[in-house]
């Protein structure tokens, strides 16, 4: 007689393994005590993590997570002196015996950092709440009618129950478990057209909108005040914000300057009204014939070329004997033929060397100590000049700010004092390079 089949023991789904964890999860007293003014007490991650965690291994579940919608908002939090990170949190359950059962969940978070941590604690935040919500885990205190150790219906407070370990059960021989699944990459919805979406991508486009690359660094650490900023590590929200507002400031930039005028039209020499005589040059090659059985050496035609144009048109731009046509090689020739001055004089003169930029090339006309720059505006410019975390410093030393004043605090007042401290201390070397000098003297 034929042995019976064992019968297969039933597979839990998806939503009969999540209700285990919430049965095994129930309650969680607070671990944590936060510090400073207005101390309260808290549930840490730590603490849910550890006991969702291992409910959720008993019972056979992924959680994947990533994040998207990024905003951030730079100075935003404790009077400007912290920036605030917001996100969407989007978490995915996954049943490990059938991968492809899964749900899908969006929960929001938020984290405040004076740094580049913001991402971090917007997640941790968002995960943690997602998880004590969606399994509907009590912590004492919570509840707004609760007293001081109890739980708001004046009993004590339930202890916490562990996770039922599950008896092993006769199964058929199963396939070997999915390879584990990685954490799909963070991504940022709703981004604008050609906004950048990392910091490769940022620093391609400031350089096409004017930034050399040596300036990229200071124009990104003047948005971040006295945060220091890690250029080559910057996360896509700051990468998104940044970019934002360079191009607000490359677009008022566009509407606010003068459309140019078009350069008024050189005069034309005068030129010949008649027909040329047969022994007259008629092409470029005639006329540098001519000058070189003049005794004019072949280096020198240009100029002699332009010092005769000159003759009538003393502003004419320069001229190059092979570009000039029939009726200006016979008028040269002409003018040639009547003058009676030398080679030397002649030949046009050596143009006067430009003078060496000085420190007017740093003032703007705009700021006024009636209407100085603003924090940004001014970070900006130095970031634009190049200017490194040690020169900002002797700078503002110079305009004898306040010790230990953060910039994003900064008044109209010392905005001023900044800018002025660096147009009397700023000029360039023979190469071109920014130089301070620190024993310049500020006007009060």
């Amino acid at each position: 007689m034929a042995a019976e089949p064992i019968p297969q023991a039933e597979v839990p789904n998806l939503h009969q393994r999540l209700l285990e964890v919430q049965r095994a999860v129930t309650q969680l007293t607070k671990d944590g005590q936060s510090e400073g003014k207005g101390s309260f007490a808290y549930v840490s991650s730590s603490a849910v993590l550890g006991a969702v965690r291992e409910a959720m291994d008993a019972h056979g579940l992924l959680l994947t997570t990533s994040a998207t919608d990024y905003t951030l908002h730079l100075n935003a939090a404790y009077g400007g002196k912290q920036h605030l990170t917001e996100l969407m949190m989007e978490l995915v359950w996954v049943n490990v015996d059938n991968p492809e059962e899964r749900e899908t969940y969006r929960f929001p978070g938020q984290g405040i950092d004076s740094g580049e941590k913001g991402v971090g604690k917007a997640a941790t935040y968002a995960e943690k709440y997602f998880l004590l919500k969606f399994f509907h885990i009590a912590t004492d205190g919570d509840d707004p009618d609760a007293g001081s150790g109890g739980n708001g219906n004046g009993r004590p407070q339930a202890p916490r129950r562990q996770a039922p370990r599950q008896q092993p059960q006769q199964q058929a021989p199963q396939q070997a478990p999915p390879p584990a699944q990685t954490k799909p990459p963070q991504r940022m919805d709703n981004i604008p057209e050609g906004a950048p979406k990392n910091i490769d991508e940022l620093r391609d486009w400031m350089a096409a909108n004017g930034y050399p690359r040596n300036q990229h660094a200071g124009v990104l650490q003047g948005m971040a005040g006295d945060h220091t900023l890690d250029i080559d590590a910057l996360p896509p929200p700051f990468c998104l914000t940044a970019w934002k507002r360079l191009e607000e400031t490359r677009q008022a930039a566009s509407q606010e300057a003068p459309e140019s005028e078009p350069p008024a039209p050189e005069p034309e020499p005068e030129r010949m009204d008649n027909p040329p005589p047969e022994n007259v040059p008629q092409t470029p090659g005639d006329l540098a014939m001519y000058l070189s059985n003049q005794g004019v050496a072949p280096e020198q035609h240009d100029d002699v070329v332009n010092a005769l144009t000159r003759l009538t048109v003393p502003n004419a731009k320069r001229r190059k004997i092979g570009k000039l046509d029939a009726a200006m090689c016979a008028e040269i020739w002409r003018r040639h033929q009547d003058s009676d001055t030398t080679m030397d004089d002649q030949a046009e003169p050596a143009p006067e060397p430009e003078p060496a930029p000085t420190v007017s090339e740093f003032v703007v006309p705009e700021w006024t100590a009636e209407d100085p720059p603003s924090v940004t505006q001014l970070s900006q410019w130095f970031g634009k000049l190049g200017l490194s975390k040690g020169q900002l410093a002797d700078v503002r030393k110079k305009a004898k700010i306040e010790p230990g004043k953060r910039v994003a605090l900064f008044d109209g007042s010392d905005c001023w004092a900044w800018y002025c401290a660096f147009v009397a201390m700023a000029s360039r070397d023979e190469g071109g390079e920014l130089r301070l000098n620190i024993q310049a003297e500020v006007a009060a």
